[in-house]
C-alpha cells in the first residue's frame, strides 16, 4: 500500500468493478473463466478519472477511448474465448457499440507484452487493469499522477524488438504516446508537464534520426496509417498550440510534410483549416474512408449545400400518398456538412493482425471519425451532436431511409468531432465498389442560458 497526496493507493488492488463504465467487464470475464486486462490509453484514462478530484463515476466509455483510440483488452484463453468475448461485451457493457475493441487471445498478449516492455517506456501507458484484482500498475505511474507530469524513458532494448527489427515500428512513436499521455492529463486534472531532454533532442528525436526513421514508411505502410491516428488525436485534442510548445512535434509535422504520401494530407488540412479524419485501417494499410482531410462546411455554406443535396435526393412519400422532398427533422439544426467523401466496401480485404503484432487493432467495428473547426459565431452542445450520412443518388441502391447510427461531441478545445457506425452502409452497398456520400452534421439545439 502506497499513501499518496491524493489518498493510498494499492497498485495491484484494483478490478473492472472500480470503474464504472468498464464495471461489467468483471463479471463477463467470471463468466467466461478467464484472466482479463485493460491495457493502453484507456486503461491510463480511467485510473486518471478515479484518482482525479472530479467525480470519476461520470467517466463514460466516451471519456475513456476519445478521437480515434480502442479498448484494448487481452485474455489467457484461446481464439475462440476472444469471439466469445466479443459478443459478450456488445450484450452486455453499455454504448459497447460505439467503440472499437482490439481483443488479443493467450499468444497474442505474451506477444504484445514483450514488444510493449522493449519500446519507450511511457509509465502512464504500462498500466493494466484485470479482474480479481489482477492489476498491474507501475509505481513511477503514481508517482507521475501526484505530481502531474508524464515521464518517459528511452528503451535501450529497442532495436532488439521483433517490431523495430521487422521494420514495423519506429521510435518516435513513443514520444507521440508520451505527448497523448499529457493531453490527457491536462483534461483530467487540469494542468500536467512532459519534459523532454536536450539529449533525447540530439539523438533519437533529432530530425536525421526523424527522417531515417520517415523514412520506412515507404515499405510499410501500415506506420504511415499509425501515424497518422497518432498525431491527428494531438492536434484535434491540442490544435496548434502543442507544436509550438514541442518543438520536436513541429520537426515531426515539417518532415511528414516533407513526404509524397503525408505532405498533401498535412498542408491541406493545416494550413487551410480543413477537417481531420480516420476510420479503419484495411490489410492494404490504407483506410476505409480514404479522404483523411475531407472539407467541412460551416454557418451559410453547410446550410446552402444541405439545402441543395436534399433536393437531388428522391422524394419521400406521405401518409396521404403525395411525394413530398427530402428534409431534416426540425428538431435538430446544422451545424456543418461534408459535401462528399468515399467509403471503400467490403470487397477490400479486412484488417488482420500479422505475427501478433500488439498495434493494429483487428476488430470487426467500422467507423468513420471527424473533428473540425466549427463556425465561432454557433454555440455548440457537447451532448447534442448527431450526423447524417447519406449516399448521393443514382450511384447505386442503397436505401436512403437507412439510419446509420452517429454520435459526437466537443473537446476541451472547443474542437467537435463525430463518429458514425459505418457497418450495416457498408453491408447494404455495392460489392466492390466505392460508395460516394454526404455527412450532414446536427445537433440539438443548445438550451438558452438566459
Amino acid at each position: 500500500m502506497l499513501d499518496y497526496e491524493f489518498g493510498p493507493i494499492d497498485p495491484n488492488g484494483f478490478s473492472f468493478d472500480d470503474f464504472p463504465a468498464i464495471a461489467p467487464l468483471e463479471l463477463i470475464a467470471s463468466d467466461l473463466r478467464i484472466n482479463l486486462t485493460l491495457f493502453g490509453g484507456a486503461a491510463s484514462r480511467a485510473l486518471m478519472y478515479k484518482i482525479a478530484e472530479s467525480p470519476y463515476e461520470k467517466a463514460t466509455l466516451f471519456d475513456l477511448a476519445p478521437f480515434s483510440s480502442d479498448f484494448d483488452l487481452s485474455h489467457d484463453g484461446d481464439k475462440e474465448v476472444s469471439s466469445q468475448l466479443r459478443k459478450r461485451i456488445a450484450d452486455d457493457v453499455p454504448f459497447a457499440s460505439w467503440f472499437r475493441w482490439s481483443i488479443l487471445d493467450g499468444d497474442q498478449a505474451s506477444a504484445a507484452r514483450r514488444a510493449r516492455f522493449k519500446s519507450t517506456n511511457v509509465p502512464l501507458r504500462r498500466i493494466e487493469i484485470g479482474n480479481h484484482g489482477n492489476s498491474r500498475i507501475p509505481q513511477q505511474a503514481l508517482v507521475d499522477i501526484g505530481k502531474q507530469a508524464v515521464s518517459y524513458n528511452r528503451n535501450p532494448a529497442y532495436e532488439d524488438s521483433a517490431l523495430a527489427q521487422s521494420g514495423r515500428d519506429v521510435e518516435f512513436f513513443g514520444i507521440m504516446l508520451a505527448l497523448n499521455a499529457l493531453l490527457d492529463m491536462r483534461e483530467i486534472f487540469g494542468s500536467g508537464q512532459l519534459e523532454i531532454g536536450t539529449k533525447d533532442m540530439a539523438g533519437w528525436l533529432s530530425p536525421p534520426s526523424l527522417t531515417r526513421q520517415f523514412e520506412l514508411f515507404d515499405a510499410n505502410p501500415h506506420l504511415a496509417t499509425r501515424f497518422w491516428n497518432l498525431f491527428t488525436n494531438l492536434v484535434t485534442r491540442a490544435g496548434s498550440e502543442l507544436m509550438s510548445e514541442f518543438p520536436v512535434l513541429e520537426s515531426v509535422r515539417q518532415i511528414a510534410a516533407a513526404l509524397p504520401q503525408m505532405g498533401p494530407l498535412l498542408s491541406s488540412s493545416l494550413s487551410e483549416g480543413r477537417g481531420f479524419a480516420t476510420s479503419r485501417v484495411t490489410a492494404t494499410g490504407d483506410y476505409r474512408s480514404p479522404n483523411l482531410t475531407p472539407q467541412v462546411l460551416t454557418g451559410s455554406e453547410a446550410q446552402q449545400f444541405s439545402d441543395s443535396f436534399l433536393q437531388l435526393l428522391p422524394a419521400a412519400r406521405q401518409s396521404d400518398d403525395r411525394a413530398a422532398s427530402m428534409r431534416l427533422d426540425p428538431a435538430f439544426e446544422l451545424i456543418a456538412a461534408v459535401p462528399t467523401t468515399e467509403l471503400k466496401p467490403y470487397a477490400l480485404p479486412k484488417s488482420k493482425r500479422e505475427d501478433h503484432d500488439p498495434y493494429y487493432s483487428a476488430a470487426d467495428e467500422e467507423f468513420l471519425e471527424i473533428a473540425w473547426v466549427p463556425d465561432p459565431s454557433q454555440a455548440l452542445n457537447p451532448n447534442g451532436i448527431t450526423a447524417c450520412m447519406i449516399p448521393y443518388p443514382d450511384a447505386f441502391n442503397v436505401p436512403y431511409t437507412f439510419d446509420v447510427p452517429a454520435v459526437g461531441g466537443v473537446f476541451s478545445g472547443n474542437r467537435p468531432w463525430v463518429r458514425i457506425r459505418l457497418d450495416d452502409l457498408l453491408q447494404h452497398g455495392p460489392n466492390g465498389k466505392t460508395l460516394k456520400v454526404a455527412i450532414l452534421i446536427l445537433q440539438v439545439p443548445p438550451e438558452d442560458p438566459s
